[in-house]
């Protein structure tokens, strides 16, 4: 390899790529994951977790532990609270809408190929459904990106 030439897509003077583009949309250092572990007992249970900050949402990671088949989740963003002013409990996007789970298929990593805005004062939602007849424990890392100040 000879030397190199500057730019947005580094390349040594052969033409040969030196840094390969990420898949993300975001590579900032202001990324963040951020967990929530929930015990979700038989039926339909809803958990909300309150933005508190603005962010770019690009998905996230889940699993789920001894799951029976037919058990679902559901991951969106919610205003609960009405602060766009459409209405209180507006699902605003939903992400992940009534994805199967097996105890073969438990665990993913989604990542949409955009970042989402998401305003401080959203929730992110997730609602799972047990047909099975003990709890699961669900986890769900999200990824997202804070603004910068």
């Amino acid at each position: 390899m000879s030397g190199f030439i500057s730019g947005g897509n580094p390349r040594t003077t052969d033409g040969a790529q030196v840094v390969a583009q990420m898949p993300y949309a975001y590579t900032e250092e202001n990324a963040r994951f951020v967990g929530h572990l929930y015990t979700c007992p038989v039926g339909t249970s809803t958990h909300d977790e309150v933005v508190t900050t603005t962010v770019r949402l690009q998905g996230g990671h889940y699993w789920a532990a001894t799951p029976t088949i037919g058990d679902t989740v559901s991951l969106s963003v919610v205003d609960k609270d009405n602060i766009l002013g459409n209405g209180a409990g507006v699902v605003l996007a939903e992400y992940v809408k009534t994805l199967p789970l097996a105890p073969w298929n438990h665990q993913a990593e989604i990542i949409a190929p955009t970042a989402g805005l998401v305003v401080a004062g959203l929730y992110l939602r997730m609602t799972y459904t047990n047909v099975g007849s003990n709890d699961v424990s669900f986890g769900v890392t999200y990824r997202w990106f804070e603004q910068p100040v």
